[in-house]
């Protein structure tokens, strides 16, 4: 699922990042991988860090909270909770959550009335039928008393920033120019963990994605949200999540668009007969990068940006050719 968190995380947020106390084992190490994530995607937002569940594991402590904090100052706060229990705990978190959200970017915004009976007719006409033309959005806004095309903008660029509905504005699409979250995280979701495309090695064909979205086996209920539903897709939209997984550095196409791939299901075996004369010859020049922190997702958005060059390709490497080199 994480391949989808990057439609959602915006600097416009206050974050509070959960743990489960159940679960104590490397827990610094935890929230540095999600606070690296939020920072890379969301900025400098508040974080509030809440361990849920501590009536289950009341010795369940937060591993180097001071260095963490200087590591990360946006974290503000580290909670012990239970759900179940409440209490002053509970208490503590809402006041917290009073605090923080009105320092947020969103807070304080200009907010035109008319965005709300927007908002209402988007929500319930996007949780039926999923998604809405550009058209559509633009009628509803005029219903609504905001003709204006620069308004507009204004408006959905809000309500995607609130996560209330999906706008990929630098795609331009006219078909689905407002998303229902769900929908489209669902559908990705089916996608990026599919089972047949993980046997294949993360190459799949167009005449597989329809199957891979609406035929293949549920996942595990764990990744299920309590009002979990199944969609169906059609084939159109089906390559509509393909074009949104490529907009993402999630996958490329290959030649001639009858397949993609995706580079996280990438055979995490190299080609050591192709690998190894580049490395051992003495003509190669070689730098080394180093980074505090390297995101998982490094390696497959680079092979998404340089996929015409690739030659080889595996998890977590690839060997590149252009002009007479290769690297």
């Amino acid at each position: 699922m994480n391949a989808t968190h990057q439609f959602f995380l915006t600097n416009r947020s206050v974050y509070v990042l959960v743990l489960d106390a159940r679960k104590d084992a490397q827990v610094a190490e935890q929230v540095r991988t999600w606070l690296r994530k939020i920072e890379a995607q969301g900025g400098k937002s508040p974080v509030l860090v809440v361990a849920n569940q501590i009536d289950v594991n009341p010795g369940f402590g937060f591993e180097n909270a001071t260095q963490l904090q200087q590591e990360f100052p946006q974290i503000k706060a580290f909670l012990k909770l239970s759900c179940q229990e409440g209490g002053a705990p509970i208490a503590e978190f809402k006041s917290l959550l009073e605090e923080w959200i009105p320092q947020a970017e969103l807070f304080g915004s200009q907010i035109d009335e008319r965005w709300f009976p927007i908002k209402e007719t988007l929500e319930q006409e996007t949780g039926v039928k999923h998604f809405e033309d550009e058209a559509r959005f633009r009628a509803i806004c005029a219903e609504h008393g905001l003709p204006d095309k620069a308004q507009q903008q204004q408006a959905i660029r809000f309500l995607h920033d609130l996560g209330i509905v999906l706008h990929f504005e630098a795609l331009n699409l006219k078909s689905y120019y407002v998303l229902d979250p769900y929908w489209i995280t669902y559908g990705v979701y089916q996608l990026v963990t599919s089972k047949r495309a993980g046997e294949q090695h993360g190459e799949v064909l167009m005449d597989q994605i329809e199957f891979i979205v609406n035929e293949e086996e549920e996942k595990s209920e764990g990744y299920q949200a309590a009002d979990f539903k199944r969609i169906t897709y059609s084939f159109p939209q089906c390559c509509f999540l393909v074009d949104i997984l490529q907009e993402f550095k999630l996958c490329f196409y290959a030649p001639g668009k009858e397949s993609f791939v995706l580079p996280d299901l990438l055979d995490t075996s190299e080609p050591t007969a192709l690998t190894q004369p580049l490395e051992q010859t003495e003509r190669a020049l070689r730098f080394v990068y180093q980074y505090d922190y390297l995101p998982k997702s490094l390696m497959p958005f680079f092979m998404v940006e340089t996929h015409h060059t690739l030659i080889a390709r595996w998890r977590t490497g690839c060997v590149l050719e252009g002009n007479g080199c290769q690297a």
